[in-house]
């Protein structure tokens, strides 16, 4: 009864109400690891790291092989900085069950901290295998082609980001990306060009602003 009450609560966005009856509910049953995983829903919801990183603990000293709390825990250890920790579950993941069926999610978080890491091949082979999965994702490209320009493949990173400019025509982020990687090559009309539209989508970017400005004192220019 608690827990359905906590599931509408939650539905309404009364996520302390919703955390109240997951409590009562956990009190009655502290090994449903439906329940655990429900307060490590809500705690993370509500901005509690350290309380949804217990109850995914708590919920892995009862069921190890509990792969929905891992890949829960490893998105949380990506969302605070420790990818060397989130590899550690998305591995663990794939370790438990080697015939599992395909996870492109799995493996795009697996690349994600790989690449934060700067271990840019392993994260490379990662979202390789996602593109194989699912074609027309736009933010596979855009991984790929970071991947690539890490590794100063940059023609083979320059159509990664066309690729994804072709989906995604007005993303700022892969318009800045494929004008850094053609300032790279020497391209400084063409990567400034792209840089520039990047920054009139995303005006606010320090980041891409400074990239104009010496792309344009490169070329003789003060704007």
């Amino acid at each position: 009864v608690h827990r359905r009450i906590a599931q509408a609560a939650r539905g309404l966005g009364r996520l302390a109400e919703a955390r109240h009856h997951f409590l009562e509910e956990y009190r009655q049953d502290p090994r449903n690891t439906d329940v655990l995983f429900e307060l490590a829903d809500a705690a993370a919801a509500a901005g509690d790291h350290e309380t949804s990183v217990e109850k995914l603990k708590h919920i892995l000293e009862i069921e190890p092989d509990h792969a929905d709390a891992r890949f829960a825990l490893g998105k949380l250890w990506m969302n605070h900085g420790r990818p060397e920790k989130a590899i550690e579950c998305f591995e663990a993941i794939r370790a438990t069950d080697r015939n599992r069926p395909p996870m492109p999610e799995l493996t795009m978080r697996q690349g994600l901290a790989l690449f934060q890491l700067g271990r840019y091949p392993q994260a490379l082979r990662c979202f390789e295998e996602v593109a194989l999965q699912e074609t027309n994702r736009f933010d596979v490209q855009l991984r790929v082609g970071d991947c690539l320009l890490a590794l100063q493949n940059l023609p083979k990173a320059e159509a990664c980001y066309r690729r994804a400019l072709a989906v995604r025509a007005r993303c700022p982020i892969a318009h800045y990306s494929l004008g850094v990687c053609l300032l790279k090559m020497g391209q400084h009309l063409a990567g400034l060009r792209h840089c520039r539209r990047s920054l009139r989508l995303m005006p606010d970017s320090v980041q891409v602003m400074r990239t104009v400005v010496l792309a344009n004192l490169r070329l003789g220019r003060w704007t």
